[in-house]
């Protein structure tokens, strides 16, 4: 997984100027000259300039909020400035202008190698999500399996005890049988947590399963000496799996918390990123929205340009939200206020790319930086709470624990009333238009039926 998402957009602006290097390093310059060679690096001379005031800008908007990705940007524009890129660049672009083609290829080469090395710094992701889910699902797969081993233990147990007294050799035998199967299973368990806590992390409750097989040995060989009396001996694999469970519960527990944190942590990082990059946006269609298209300079064109490519960028980290938000799984709302935002955000991407800068597009940017902003708040606001977020019964499962939702139902129906807000903000707009489409009434009326169903769902789950 690459970064947090704030430092995404930058990742592809920077991938874009590699780029644009390596195909300037490439191009073997024709008998006509140097020209289109020149022109090539002076775009990338735009570009890095471009990219190194997104990454101050970014850097400063999150110095608070999230100062662990402040400083890896930090680190990055420091590393710019370090190896003197900028300066570097402007060299090549004067080598190729005087056809010094040799010296202009290494100093290419040596800029793109440069940046790909500041590419990995931004790329390098100081997430351990991905682990801390990995862990939780490693641990919850070992609490099914002794939980499987207790049931069949408290089975074999009640089939014995139905049995007695021993009326012939067949009861030994099958009593025996069926305390060495379910032997055999724990010590197949045993195993398997033995080659993982020597792999990965120490499995909790491997020392309490291994005594339980221990304990199950014992009964069963009991049963096969033709002795009755290996209830103790059953009753000992039955709590030893139980002191198992209990440690598994604890770590469990402890997981959850540790991934709901560093699930909160991320997804803050990503709107917060998100936001600041439509605030950027935002400006640019405030700023040349109200003027004709026609009035237009040259370098307002390329603004608009770039803006496009900000709101694919800003549409891409949203769907990388909604695959988090997907293997967090305890939402309602918060998935399908996703992507609802990611519709509005293609919406906004194909407004701009045709130069449309009029009311709708600027209504519906505002709308997207106020839907941010309230998300943004509700995780904030639960961040106190984060590291406190455990477990919760899961509804409908015997009471089995599973992770505490990531945001309270109060805050997810907080955010439908500011989705329903907008809708009604937005119906009101096309009612006023004169060249209002159907289509617009119909998504509309689509969204305003979803919402209904999530408010119908939140009740269900209440």
């Amino acid at each position: 997984m690459i970064g947090h998402v704030s430092c995404r957009g930058l990742c592809a602006v920077l991938a874009i100027v590699s780029v644009a290097v390596l195909a300037a390093a490439q191009d073997t310059p024709s008998a006509g000259g140097a020209a289109p060679l020149t022109l090539q690096q002076e775009a990338v001379r735009d570009r890095l300039r471009q990219l190194e005031d997104r990454m101050a800008t970014l850097a400063q908007s999150l110095a608070d909020r999230e100062p662990e990705q402040a400083a890896r940007l930090a680190e990055a524009l420091s590393t710019l400035g370090e190896r003197q890129l900028r300066r570097r660049v402007e060299d090549t672009l004067t080598l190729l202008r005087h056809a010094r083609f040799d010296q202009a290829g290494y100093e290419q080469q040596q800029v793109l190698d440069d940046l790909v090395a500041v590419l990995e710094l931004l790329k390098r992701d100081g997430s351990d999500l991905a682990e801390l889910r990995a862990e939780r699902k490693r641990l919850e797969a070992a609490r099914e399996n002794v939980q499987a081993l207790h049931d069949a233990q408290r089975q074999a147990m009640s089939d014995a005890a139905a049995r007695v007294p021993f009326d012939s050799p067949d009861d030994y035998d099958r009593a025996a049988a069926e305390q060495h199967d379910v032997e055999r299973q724990t010590r197949d368990l045993h195993e398997q947590m033995r080659e993982e806590s020597a792999s990965e992390r120490a499995c909790p409750g491997q020392k309490e399963v291994g005594q339980a097989g221990e304990c199950m040995q014992q009964a069963g060989e009991k049963y096969e000496e033709k002795q009755q009396d290996a209830a103790a001996e059953q009753q000992q694999a039955l709590d030893e799996l139980e002191k198992a469970m209990e440690k598994l519960d604890e770590a469990l527990e402890q997981a959850r918390r540790e991934e709901a944190a560093q699930a909160l942590k991320e997804l803050i990082a990503r709107f917060g990123g998100m936001l600041a990059r439509q605030r950027e946006v935002e400006r640019v269609v405030t700023e040349l929205g109200e003027r004709p298209l026609a009035d237009w300079t040259r370098s307002e064109q390329l603004r608009v340009t770039e803006a496009v490519k900000q709101e694919r960028d800003i549409t891409a980290d949203a769907e990388d939200v909604l695959e988090l938000l997907a293997s967090d799984g305890t939402t309602v709302v918060l998935p399908d206020l996703t992507l609802a935002l990611i519709d509005d955000l293609e919406v906004v991407t194909g407004q701009l790319a045709t130069s449309d800068l009029g009311p709708r597009t600027r209504g519906l940017v505002a709308d997207t930086i106020a839907q941010m902003e309230e998300i943004l708040a509700a995780l904030e606001a639960r961040r106190p709470q984060g590291e406190r977020r455990g477990s919760g019964t899961c509804p409908g499962q015997d009471g089995q624990q599973c992770a505490a939702p990531l945001l309270p139902g109060s805050a997810e129906l907080k955010l439908l009333r500011g989705a329903q807000a907008r809708v009604n903000r937005q119906t009101c707009e096309i009612a006023t238009m004169d060249d209002a489409r159907a289509e617009q009434f119909d998504a509309l009326g689509q969204r305003q039926g979803h919402l209904a169903e999530l408010v119908e769902r939140m009740m269900k789950q209440e």
